[in-house]
């Protein structure tokens, strides 16, 4: 006699054959008629959806497993545009509408969630009417801008992104605030920065697997500093000054709760994703992020010192000693590091300063609204007036963020954007002073990572909207701040009955 579930599990196991089967010969067929890079996308796909089925059949963790998908996936630029224009004349950061490896996963999550909330009344959902404020006066801004347009198309494009961050930022406010959460998150922090080690390893040292074919983006360039060319690797970032910024987000997180973890084989675990960042970190040579990444480690030192009650004269003589034998060790040890800091790098500053004074025209001219969102590149021949006609060999935005948007959106735009930050960096310091554990280091070290990005962007081009990376963390800023603030006044209740 059959025992009662034979057929099913019979059945179950035909449809895992039959599944099985067929991936495997897609992935067959797709070797010999596309290219390597979308081979990857459909095996990393496949694997993606098997992992994320496996951790939601087994721990019934839907929302977790969605997450985890989320974070890894935000360094990965695998996307589709809808309405892509080819043959664009000039420089544009967005093209169409994109839709990324992340939002695949993100918009399931941010959905269920907001269908979760919608079934349980119960559960928190905040806006505060202040950010409702500063989201609604950069989206007027930028909508205008975005009219006045010449090329309305790329403009439009460019703000779909403005949507995409507000999106990320409200949901990342109002989750992931418990312990058990945050402990969970700082170990996929960690992940990421480990994956991204290990892609520079094999760039730098093999350069057969993750190469510009496959991951579709440059993945290094050479640079002539001194009599020396220096090789800077990228990973996935397409820039080495973008991977450095990328990495800087994420590093003092997870050197915080390096000391916060309590078990061996993670702290080991945190310990070599480190490791492999920061070696990363030094071969993009890329000063701008060295310096961020070192300003804002100093800046969360003297904060855990100043809070532990510690000398702050002391304090900082310590640091500068410190400082000073870290720096002789670089020195010493690395070529790179001493090539990148004592090297000429021919061409940087004859191209940084026209560039600025072509973006400064801009914004004297049009310091409202811009020229125009994302279309920079496309109006900087009007308004260079440089000696060196800078936009004829050199047809791309300046290198300061800060000045782009300036040149693009308007002044008051750039104000309250930066504003913003500024206000939920406040928040954060101030939650900082009374959080303890694990939730006062992912506070500080998140506030950290947004401060690596700020100092950056003086030196690099980067667009606010689309990395995504940054309103994550500013959600998680503004949202463990103001659970913070419930719990103090909850403890202040408490105390008034007693």
């Amino acid at each position: 006699m059959m025992p009662p579930n034979f057929s099913k599990i019979s059945l179950e196991l035909v449809f895992a054959i039959l599944f099985g089967a067929l991936v495997g010969a897609a992935f067959v067929v797709s070797m010999s008629n596309v290219s390597a890079r979308w081979t990857l996308v459909i095996l990393g796909s496949v694997i993606a959806v098997a992992l994320l089925l496996f951790v939601t059949v087994f721990s019934n963790k839907l929302k977790l497993s969605l997450l985890i998908a989320a974070l890894l996936s935000l360094p990965i630029f695998f996307d589709i545009n809808f309405f892509y224009r080819d043959y664009t004349p000039f420089y544009v950061s967005a093209n169409g509408f994109s839709v990324t490896l992340f939002d695949l996963f993100f918009f399931p999550l941010f959905f269920y969630w907001l269908w979760k909330h919608n079934q349980d009344k119960s559960s928190s959902f905040r806006f505060e009417p202040v950010f409702i404020w500063f989201f609604s006066l950069l989206f007027f801004f930028n909508l205008l801008s975005s009219l006045i347009s010449p090329f309305p198309f790329y403009s439009f494009s460019a703000l779909s992104w403005f949507f995409k961050a507000i999106l990320i930022f409200t949901f990342f406010r109002n989750n992931y605030k418990d312990e058990a959460t945050l402990q969970i998150l700082g170990r996929i922090f960690a992940l990421i920065l480990l994956l991204q080690g290990i892609i520079v390893l094999e760039q730098k040292f093999v350069g057969a697997i993750f190469t510009e074919q496959v991951i579709g983006k440059q993945i290094n360039i050479v640079s002539l500093i001194g009599n020396q060319e220096v090789k800077r690797v990228a990973g996935s970032l397409s820039h080495p000054n973008n991977l450095a910024m990328f990495l800087n987000l994420f590093l003092p997180v997870a050197c915080l709760l390096f000391f916060e973890e309590k078990k061996v084989a993670w702290r080991m675990f945190f310990g070599i994703s480190i490791f492999l960042a920061l070696l990363a970190e030094l071969w993009t040579s890329s000063r701008g992020g060295w310096l961020a990444l070192a300003f804002s480690g100093s800046i969360c030192f003297i904060l855990i010192m100043h809070k532990q009650g510690f000398n702050l004269i002391k304090v900082l003589l310590s640091f500068i000693m410190v400082s000073i034998l870290a720096a002789t060790v670089l020195l010493t040890a690395s070529e790179t590091f001493r090539t990148r800091i004592f090297g000429e790098d021919y061409g940087t500053a004859d191209l940084r300063v026209p560039l600025m004074q072509v973006a400064e025209n801009m914004i004297v001219d049009n310091p409202v609204l811009g020229v125009g969102l994302n279309v920079y590149a496309a109006r900087m021949q009007h308004y260079d007036n440089t000696n060196e006609y800078v936009s004829r060999y050199y047809p791309f935005p300046v290198h300061n963020t800060y000045l782009l948007m300036a040149a693009e959106s308007g002044l008051p735009s750039l104000i309250l954007f930066l504003a913003l930050i500024v206000y939920i960096l406040w928040l954060g310091l101030r939650s900082f002073y009374h959080l303890k554990g694990i939730n006062e280091k992912m506070i500080l070290g998140l506030m950290g990572g947004v401060v690596t990005w700020l100092i950056h962007n003086l030196v690099n081009l980067d667009d606010a909207y689309m990395n995504k990376a940054v309103w994550v963390l500013l959600g998680m800023i503004a949202g463990l701040a103001y659970s913070q603030k419930i719990k103090f006044k909850q403890r202040e209740v408490d105390n008034i009955n007693e």
